[in-house]
């Protein structure tokens, strides 16, 4: 405790003049989740159509005149903004950090969902064979049906989602969900 500053409310880590409410100078690290199963992964709030999930892949909605994300039902969609990131602990995968507070921004503005969108790590996501088996090292994309991913079979600009990091070859049934490290591009 002797590297923490205090200073008009803010509060300084490696650094004597905090200039925010935590300003920290030097590597940060942060474990969550330890003793289990869990990938890690960083989550910021955004908001969505009601029937979005966790583990859905969701695209920009085109059609709302309001700025939210639905679950992606086009294949190869360049609309596609990526995975939407699980808070429950029997899930395979759980945030690290959380950039928001969706339950604030619900309570903020009634009407309209909200949930958390991975922006960085491995995140469990919702696949289906459309696009034939999944192998590990296998690009990602939208698939024609919402909310789900399949093997990219062409490489189109703005609609990779990820890279598998599990097989998924059907044998518990078209769909499923593998971990996967999200890259968008």
């Amino acid at each position: 405790l002797s590297n923490l500053t205090f200073n008009n409310g803010n509060v300084g880590i490696g650094t004597t003049s905090p200039s925010t409410q935590l300003h920290c100078t030097g590597q940060i690290t942060m474990d969550g989740a330890s003793g289990t199963d869990h990938v890690l992964d960083v989550a910021e709030v955004i908001p969505v159509a009601d029937e979005v999930e966790e583990g859905d892949v969701v695209s920009i909605d085109a059609t709302s005149p309001k700025y939210q994300f639905i679950r992606s039902a086009k294949p190869n969609d360049t609309l596609v903004v990526g995975v939407v990131s699980s808070t429950q602990k029997g899930n395979k995968s759980l945030p690290a950090m959380f950039i928001g507070n969706a339950q604030q921004r619900q309570a903020d503005n009634p009407g309209q969902k909200y949930k958390y969108l991975t922006i960085a790590g491995q995140v469990a996501v919702k696949v289906r064979l459309e696009g034939g088996p999944i192998r590990k090292g296998d690009l990602l994309t939208t698939s024609s049906t919402a909310g789900y991913a399949m093997r990219a079979q062409k490489l189109k600009h703005g609609s990779i989602i990820g890279k598998a990091l599990e097989d998924f070859d059907g044998e518990a049934g078209e769909k499923g969900m593998i971990i996967a490290l999200f890259t968008l591009m």
